[in-house]
């Protein structure tokens, strides 16, 4: 394993360890904990890291129109699928969408426009292993708050789990094809919002 490989392993149990420890121990509002806390907890490690190595993350390279309209498909089938299983929208406040809305770019920023492409870069794997790969490291992450915060039987967090993966490669599949974190991050925020 490469020294690069090694600080993600290290950067995913610091990350693994220190947003559940902070989740578990820390009540603040959802705003707060989602937006501030996430993103000091999430990004500042990762853009440190990413300084340290002299290496500018390639976040926005694709064609947007493009990047939008594939965010909007996948989102939007995404999110009617949510509203559908749930037999419509729940209390839809606009801090909830906003907040949801900022958790997805935080998280995508995280997943799809830093760490995969590093993995991609610094392994072997073809693109759809580098995709699954990284949709395990973003579901993983989310075991413990299913557990801790949301008290989720096994069951139900073994399926939230495989949500979690298919959601992620699918927001992961579409930042490789499009070079372009915009439709990763309206995907993950479509079913956010779903899930209201």
């Amino acid at each position: 394993m490469n020294k690069e490989m090694r600080r993600l392993v290290v950067y995913l149990i610091y990350l693994f360890s220190t947003w559940s420890l902070f989740r578990y121990f820390v009540h603040l509002p959802e705003i707060i904990e989602e937006v501030w806390f996430k993103a000091i907890i999430w990004l500042v490690p990762l853009f440190w890291w990413f300084l340290s190595i002299d290496r500018r993350p390639k976040l926005l390279e694709g064609k947007i129109a493009g990047a939008v309209l594939r965010g909007l498909f996948f989102g939007g089938f995404l999110f009617g699928f949510f509203v559908w299983s749930r037999g419509g929208v729940g209390d839809l406040l606009w801090e909830k969408v906003l907040t949801r809305l900022l958790t997805a770019l935080i998280e995508q920023l995280t997943f799809a426009g830093l760490i995969l492409p590093l993995v991609l870069e610094k392994t072997r794997l073809s693109s759809w292993m580098g995709c699954l790969l990284t949709g395990i490291f973003y579901a993983t992450i989310h075991v413990p708050i299913g557990w801790i915060v949301y008290r989720l039987d096994l069951t139900t967090i073994l399926g939230v789990f495989l949500l979690n993966v298919l959601v992620s490669y699918v927001a992961n599949t579409l930042r490789l094809s499009t070079k372009n974190i915009i439709p990763s991050v309206m995907v993950e925020w479509a079913v956010l919002v779903g899930s209201i």
